[in-house]
């Protein structure tokens, strides 16, 4: 669990340490007010920095929970040939707030990822998944059936170089919850199958482009080149969209990864897209003794705010920042803590939510709400999110994984469990989630108060 933990915020470093590959790797409510939010979120702020910037990493006496950064074993390339595929059933029990009837939903899904040499320098990877869905209350439906396109690329990699061509999925960022310097998670999330945030960035749609890294004395640069596909309505099941995260745009993306400098990984993210909107952003993380992993992540962008969206489609965009930042705590008994404040300049603040909110109509807080999620972005300016993932929890091949998210500015709070049992064939999960807040507000806005899941994997 030390090590996944390690792996889990530390991930950005390890894609760029190793050739460019985008397989499935392993996983990694008071309400404050305004002005202590605000002092709070400061503190919060400086004292990760501060722990980043100063606290050395170092080996203890005795067994270290989190190892050394200078002793993680180099993450070996995949296997150039390898594959999985398997069968997934999922039912749905949804508990819904008054007028709303409770419902049933259910989802069958075949999820495949392989990779296979081309030739003698290349290799080809697909990853995707084909569902067929229910309407809440009704069966299985063959007409609900949708594709989902992960990943199809070409790639080919040196000793310090390496080349993708295709659909890759660019999954940058430190944080747990919400990743600001993740650039091209705009519309690559089709569904919402899970709370988990690291299987919701592994299951999105990537982004069509050519994408280049070089391995350099002082550090690892990556470019990529996005060509202008467009982002219409899906005509088939079977379309790949491929234009749902290059969104009609043209653009240019450039990271630059620096060694680490005593156990302090950084990076920083540009991004530029063909109407003049740039990004650009950095992730910081730091081991702090054996069993603390501090991080802070931060964006600085130029788009409409969701307040504006919300009022209307031709919303001037505006620049404004984000941010992630805190820490994640292992244990010995295979428990991992983590806590994490989320900014979205672009989200409403107290006052939007007090005054020009509250006179939205139902339409423009869906459509805000809608965006919102299309964006990966929280709805609100401050958010804060706890998670617990406990490896082997009662059983040598069981997980437990707990998250809770809230709202400081609209008072919402969203809490799932999901308790996961794997045999060598088969993989059992059972889930519970949680929403509550006003009927306008981020986490109440859908009217379900609780859902209850099963979920079962026939591996092959």
């Amino acid at each position: 669990m030390c090590l996944l933990a390690e792996h889990r915020v530390t991930q950005a470093a390890c894609e760029t340490a190793r050739p460019l590959s985008s397989g499935r790797g392993a996983r990694r409510a008071a309400v404050l007010p305004r002005g202590l939010c605000h002092l709070w979120m400061g503190g919060a702020i400086v004292a990760t920095l501060g722990t980043l910037l100063v606290a050395p990493c170092h080996a203890a006496d005795g067994e270290d929970w989190l190892p050394d950064s200078a002793d993680v074993p180099v993450v070996a390339a995949p296997d150039p040939q390898t594959g999985k595929l398997f069968l997934e059933l999922a039912l749905n029990r949804l508990y819904r707030h008054a007028p709303l009837d409770d419902t049933w939903h259910g989802n069958l899904g075949l999820d495949g990822y392989v990779t296979r040499r081309i030739g003698a320098d290349w290799r080809a990877t697909l990853n995707a998944r084909v569902d067929v869905d229910s309407e809440p209350g009704a069966g299985l439906n063959a007409d609900n059936l949708s594709l989902t396109l992960r990943e199809l690329y070409a790639s080919r990699s040196g000793d310090d170089w390496a080349v993708n061509i295709g659909r890759i999925n660019i999954r940058d960022g430190v944080a747990t919850g919400f990743n600001p310097s993740d650039v091209f998670r705009d519309g690559a999330l089709l569904a919402r199958r899970t709370a988990d945030p690291a299987t919701l960035r592994e299951s999105r749609l990537g982004v069509v482009g050519v994408r280049a890294q070089h391995s350099l004395a002082g550090g690892t640069l990556a470019g990529m080149l996005v060509p202008a596909l467009s982002n219409g309505t899906p005509e088939h099941w079977y379309d790949p969209r491929w234009g749902a995260v290059n969104d009609g745009q043209a653009q240019a993306y450039l990271m630059y990864a620096l060694p680490r400098w005593e156990g302090l990984y950084s990076n920083v993210v540009f991004h530029a897209m063909d109407h003049g909107a740039t990004t650009w952003g950095f992730n910081l993380t730091n081991n702090v003794g054996r069993s603390v992993v501090a991080y802070l992540e931060y964006a600085n962008t130029r788009r409409p705010r969701l307040l504006d969206l919300a009022q209307g489609a031709d919303a001037a965009p505006q620049r404004y920042s984000q941010a992630a930042t805190g820490f994640s705590f292992s244990t010995e008994w295979n428990q991992t803590l983590t806590v994490e404040y989320d900014y979205n300049g672009g989200g409403l603040d107290r006052d939007d939510w007090r005054n020009a909110w509250q006179s939205l109509s139902p339409a423009q807080v869906g459509r805000a709400l809608g965006i919102a999620g299309q964006r990966q972005d929280p709805l609100t300016e401050h958010s804060v999110m706890g998670m617990v993932q406990w490896d082997r929890f009662l059983a040598h091949d069981a997980d437990l994984n707990c998250l809770i998210r809230a709202s400081l500015v609209d008072d919402s709070r969203f809490a799932w469990c999901e308790w996961r049992n794997r045999w060598p064939r088969t993989e059992l999960a059972l889930s519970a989630s949680w929403a509550d807040g006003d009927a306008n507000s981020e986490y109440g806005a859908a009217g379900q108060a609780w859902m209850l899941a099963a979920k079962l994997r026939a591996y092959f």
